[in-house]
């Protein structure tokens, strides 16, 4: 009788661990994460949370996930650049509300940061 009730035990730990990568809502990785999708995205919130920004500034997103929560939210780590120079390492979550009835996507900036590379 222990003994089954220790397995069950066992199977509901890992059942619950197991649930959130697995289940909806989880986080999904991008197997290739550079694209204009994603470089737009970082180019995004990027400007969207610092006060200094330049056109020239370009982004080499590397990591990118998603998931489905009330609309879509993109977890990115990216790196700045300035011409060949490493100018911020950054991680960003950005939301975006769905469509509805004709009215255009809504992005919004929930979870930045950045460290310079003079930090490193």
């Amino acid at each position: 009788m222990a003994g089954g009730v220790a397995s069950m035990l066992v199977i509901l730990l890992l059942k619950s661990l197991c649930e959130e990568s697995l289940g909806a809502g989880g986080w999904t990785e991008v197997i290739k994460p550079d694209t204009p999708e994603y470089r737009a995205l970082a180019r995004y919130a990027y400007k969207d949370q610092k006060r200094y920004w330049s056109p020239r500034l370009t982004f080499l997103v590397t990591q990118a996930r998603w998931k489905i929560v009330d609309g879509k939210e993109y977890n990115l780590a990216f790196i700045v650049l300035s011409g060949d120079l490493i100018i911020e390492k950054c991680l960003t979550i950005v939301f975006e509300s769905p469509r509805i009835r004709g009215r255009p996507i809504r992005k919004q900036v929930t979870k930045f940061w950045c460290r310079s590379k003079s930090a490193t």
